[in-house]
């Protein structure tokens, strides 16, 4: 992750309230492009409790098995750094531009949120191991962070 999207990212918890901090990112494109919206006034505005990360793989051509084997490898990846692995999902059906593999996490709050993503960004392991390959295998990713409805 960029310097300047976990700055973005890691104000969550801070005075910036959240629409949706998201990336998308062509491979080869560097930095990622921050295409969602951090406003500081929103009907939406952020709560204490948790946070959805959710990440989506678009496979080249052929690549969708290869793609959702590489997410697997990982959450193991994660699970050796000490995060949890989240929740994998392969697409099985759908019309339209929609990603082959997801990638979900629920954080208990802003705070889980940051130290996760800083682990991920020192991590050399899932640097080297995950991204990297995964790049040659997508031709377009994108993260989202989100809030569940507060139903009361």
């Amino acid at each position: 992750m960029n310097a300047k999207l976990r700055a973005v990212c890691s104000s969550v918890g801070a005075s910036i309230l959240l629409t949706a901090c998201a990336t998308s990112v062509e491979p080869q494109a560097k930095p990622p492009v921050l295409v969602g919206t951090l406003q500081t006034s929103s009907a939406f505005q952020q709560v204490p409790g948790p946070i959805i990360e959710q990440t989506s793989y678009y496979a080249k051509a052929g690549m969708a098995e290869a793609v959702y084997q590489q997410r697997i490898h990982a959450s193991e990846v994660r699970q050796k750094i000490g995060l949890p692995p989240g929740q994998v999902f392969r697409r099985v059906g759908g019309t339209g531009d929609l990603p082959d593999v997801i990638w979900q996490l629920e954080y208990l709050n802003a705070d889980a949120m940051k130290r996760d993503l800083d682990a991920r960004a020192q991590s050399r392991e899932f640097d080297q191991e995950v991204r990297v390959k995964m790049r040659t295998l997508i031709e377009k990713f994108s993260r989202g962070f989100y809030q569940p409805a507060d139903r009361k």
